[in-house]
């Protein structure tokens, strides 16, 4: 075989091994939930799903259920959201705020740092936070929860879902984003120990766990959703911070009503 002969040769076993490791590391990534801008979910072939429009009573906020959010004793849980979890297969839970470990009275103090030292629950339910909050859609991406914590703050309902959901089950999460946008956030959690197939639904010192998650879930999370987004601790219209923030990814759907 000639010089050239080779060189064609050698050059055209080279693409192959660039476009093998390329492949694999795309397999790597997706089977470790892994993300460098994809969908961190697992559920890449899911269309993305599209607000619907909502009036605008819905993004401005109603009476706190927690007080000035700084409750020492964990709050109640309305009735009917324990019933429709309770029949959905579902679990709630109250918690005490969090202080971070910075002392009493600190669960709603802004931090500058990474994440605080969340300790009442991952993912967190109150806590400090930065002055900075993600702003409200449907994510791909994991959101850090110095920045989520705000949103709960400003009276935020927020989905964290696992990588290991079903097509079917992610479309049917999307679903009820879409349907009701105003003060929710739906985000893919990949904390170790969060259930892959399953969701936490968490609003300022409340959560609901539902593992697996299902279609039976849904009117859980319906009901939690309409009885506590808009009633958090700090009373504004749920509206985009409009900031950009280190480690923080824009929504893969955004809400088109919430402009900064």
């Amino acid at each position: 075989m000639g010089v050239a002969a080779r060189l064609a040769a050698m050059r055209a076993s080279h693409r192959v091994f660039q476009v093998v490791v390329a492949t694999t590391a795309a397999a790597f990534l997706a089977g470790c939930g892994g993300s460098s801008g994809g969908d961190a979910s697992g559920n890449s072939g899911t269309p993305l799903p599209t607000a619907s429009s909502e009036d605008d009573s819905a993004y401005q906020p109603r009476a706190s259920t927690v007080g000035d959010g700084l409750l020492a004793a964990p709050p109640t849980m309305d009735a009917a959201v324990a019933t429709a979890a309770k029949a959905a297969g579902c679990s709630v839970r109250t918690f005490p705020a969090d202080n971070g470990g910075l002392g009493a009275g600190k669960a709603r103090t802004h931090v500058t740092t990474l994440e605080p030292g969340y300790s009442q629950s991952l993912p967190p339910a109150s806590g400090p936070h930065s002055d900075v909050w993600a702003n409200w859609g449907y994510y791909t991406q994991p959101v850090p929860y110095r920045y989520l914590v705000h949103n709960m703050e400003h009276g935020g309902v927020e989905i964290h879902y696992g990588s290991g959901l079903t097509p079917a089950n992610a479309a049917a999460l999307a679903g009820v984003w879409a349907e009701k946008p105003a003060y929710m956030v739906v985000v893919p959690d990949t904390g170790a120990a969060f259930p892959k197939q399953g969701i936490v639904v968490t609003s300022w010192q409340r959560w609901m766990v539902c593992k697996p998650f299902s279609a039976k879930s849904l009117p859980a999370i319906r009901a939690f959703r309409d009885t506590y987004r808009g009633a958090g601790p700090e009373q504004v219209p749920s509206k985009d911070a409009g900031a950009d923030a280190p480690g923080l990814p824009k929504p893969a759907a955004s809400d088109p009503t919430t402009g900064a």
